[in-house]
């Protein structure tokens, strides 16, 4: 009789732990569903409503490592912008320069660097972004 009692208890603590265990994983999935967020097009997605980019910044506040990484991408995507502004203006006016004193071809051909490094900077940036995200996406899951 005291096995049968220990059989039927052991196995009232395997379905308890299994039903505890299932509620875990449905209030898991249901944070992931509105507290995670991912890139799209020009903005992010958080709990299915679109926001701008320049709001994401706010989804930073309680990870200092993925607000390490989001820094990063803003100063890296400010280098390219001026990398790819000042090969731009580079390439503009060695075409558009008539002068004798400098040759062309020398503007056109130093406009590549630093439209070079843009391209460097604006990759590095967004694998930056993506990191942070995915950082704060795992620190929101498994915050306690």
């Amino acid at each position: 009789m005291k096995l049968a009692s220990q059989i039927v208890t052991l196995f009232l603590l395997m379905i308890q732990s299994s039903a505890i265990a299932q509620s875990d994983s449905v209030s898991f999935f249901k944070k992931y569903e509105l507290e995670t967020i991912y890139l799209s097009g020009n903005g992010y997605i958080k709990n299915n409503q679109s926001f701008k980019l320049r709001n994401l910044s706010n989804e930073f506040n309680f990870t200092l490592q993925g607000l390490k990484f989001y820094q990063g991408y803003k100063a890296d995507n400010k280098k390219a912008l001026v990398a790819y502004t000042l090969g731009l203006g580079l390439l503009l006016g060695g075409l558009a320069y008539s002068g004798d004193q400098i040759n062309p071809n020398v503007l056109l051909l130093t406009s590549v660097v630093p439209i070079g490094f843009s391209l460097h900077f604006s990759i590095r940036s967004q694998n930056r972004l993506s990191k942070a995200i995915w950082i704060r996406n795992r620190d929101i899951l498994f915050a306690k």
